[in-house]
């Protein structure tokens, strides 16, 4: 018998002897099951936070299957922000990529995008001063603040992917099964009438929910995951998840979704099509062919909701337009339109268009939803949201950083050899498409937390898996 088998370990036998008197403790005071439940916490929480590619998957599952109201069940305020499980989970993320940093192993040279994402978070740092300073509401400036600072994701994202082959892939994973679980969610919400962010409305029940933008994301992954690996696909997996995933953009009835989603796999199918040597009629003809099934799935996710008790497919239809028959006499319309117009008189001068007017600034005009004037700090735009905020420098950096995005992506695709590679920058070709497309109606790419999974996208098209060595830039350099 060696001397190690026949002493055990004095740290495991310590462990047990903890673990014993926990639980000793637990039935003496009679709390039993909460000692239980650390118990369980402690090894799932040591084996997830301290492994930075757990955390961050962690991270993504936890902000696209839940709604903020649900997120928000547990906060605190951490100076003048406010917090929430998943804001500490991303500055975890941040904290355990800034460690390995004196070594070298996750540094991110200033590659393009890279550049792009640090200029616009600092530019928005100093709209957040600048609205401070200007007097406008620290809680709403802080609150309106808080999300930008998400697109930071793409430098521990980057070091992850390029030090890890798998790491991009099992991401894409993470994406459409929290968007299924996010699908879900929003379905049993409609069901239970949960909260006050699900209402009647003239087009039926509707479900406000904001993962129905990170639900596009994952089902623009899922169905580029098909469109590449064609004969390998699972479809006793990808029928119901796609149906599922239907189902709670449909409740959701959130319209920029829809039509970004349109947009967004229609090019990135145009674009693999074109990729593969097709010609223009081929692709054409191949684009209407894929047109039929997926008005079948769309039927089937309709369907389906109506069988619930949810929706009518007349709903569903007059959705698709407006409510009042013509977009120029549409509330939502007219209301967004003439917020639009006061951003454009609110920084109307040398300073506004330099600076913006802060954040946290509040805008004063008409909702004819409402039928009353009312104040808001946020714009149903994500571009007019910037400027009112950060003023032209804001706006050009957004734009230029997403323009950036869509083209590195749909370029590496094209000419991308690797199946798996392909299907992935696909994927984020097609989300950022749809995102940047949707937020001319909502502020999805700076309001919302989904920045985090925005600057995760950048990270997959700007870094190749696995490529890191010794230091290398880990970054592209076009």
């Amino acid at each position: 018998m060696t001397e190690t088998a026949a002493h055990p370990d004095r740290a495991l036998t310590i462990g047990f002897g903890v673990v014993a008197a926990a639980l000793i403790s637990g039935l003496v005071f009679d709390v039993l099951p909460q000692v239980a439940v650390a118990l369980a916490a402690i090894p799932i929480m040591a084996t997830t936070l301290f492994y930075p590619k757990r955390a961050l998957i962690l991270l993504l599952g936890i902000q696209i299957s839940l709604e903020f109201t649900q997120l928000d069940l547990v906060n605190f305020y951490l100076g003048p922000f406010r917090m929430r499980p998943d804001d500490i989970l991303f500055l975890w993320v941040l904290f355990l990529w800034v460690l390995v940093l004196p070594d070298g192993r996750g540094r991110v040279k200033a590659g393009t995008t890279a550049r792009f994402i640090g200029l616009f978070v600092a530019v928005c740092i100093i709209s957040l001063f600048w609205g401070i300073a200007s007097g406008n509401d620290i809680g709403t400036a802080t609150n309106m603040f808080k999300t930008l600072p998400g697109y930071l994701s793409f430098f521990p994202a980057a070091w992850l992917i390029a030090t890890d082959r798998d790491a991009a892939d099992q991401i894409v994973r993470v994406v459409i099964a929290a968007s299924v679980l996010g699908a879900i969610n929003i379905a049993l919400r409609g069901y239970f009438r949960v909260d006050e962010l699900v209402y009647e409305r003239s087009t039926g029940l509707r479900v406000q929910a904001r993962q129905a933008f990170a639900v596009g994301v994952g089902f623009i992954f899922l169905f580029t995951r098909q469109l590449v690996r064609k004969g390998r696909a699972n479809l006793s997996l990808v029928l119901p998840a796609s149906v599922v995933m239907l189902v709670g953009l449909i409740l959701s009835q959130t319209r920029s979704v829809w039509f970004g989603m349109m947009l967004g796999m229609v090019s990135a199918f145009v674009l693999y099509s074109f990729s593969t040597g097709q010609g223009f009629w081929k692709v054409l003809r191949k684009l209407l062919l894929i047109a039929v099934p997926a008005v079948l799935f769309f039927l089937a996710a309709g369907y389906l909701v109506q069988a619930a008790g949810f929706l009518e497919m007349e709903d569903i239809a007059a959705r698709t337009g407006s409510e009042t028959g013509s977009h120029l006499t549409d509330a939502t319309f007219l209301a967004r339109a003439l917020s639009w117009a006061e951003v454009l008189k609110s920084v109307n001068s040398p300073v506004g268009l330099l600076l913006g007017r802060g954040q946290g600034y509040e805008i004063t005009y008409f909702r004819f939803d409402y039928m009353q004037r009312l104040s808001f700090s946020t714009v149903d735009n994500a571009y007019f949201q910037i400027l009112l905020n950060a003023g032209i420098p804001g706006l050009l950096t957004l734009v230029l950083l997403f323009a950036h995005g869509i083209a590195g992506a749909g370029t590496r695709a094209y000419g991308e050899s690797d199946p798996e590679r392909q299907a992935i920058l696909l994927g984020v070709f097609g989300s950022l498409i749809a995102m940047a497309s949707g937020s001319f109606f909502m502020s999805a790419i700076t309001n919302y937390r989904f920045t985090v999974l925005f600057g995760v996208l950048f990270a997959m098209m700007a870094v190749r898996p696995g490529q890191a060595v010794d230091g290398a830039d880990l970054a592209e350099r076009v």
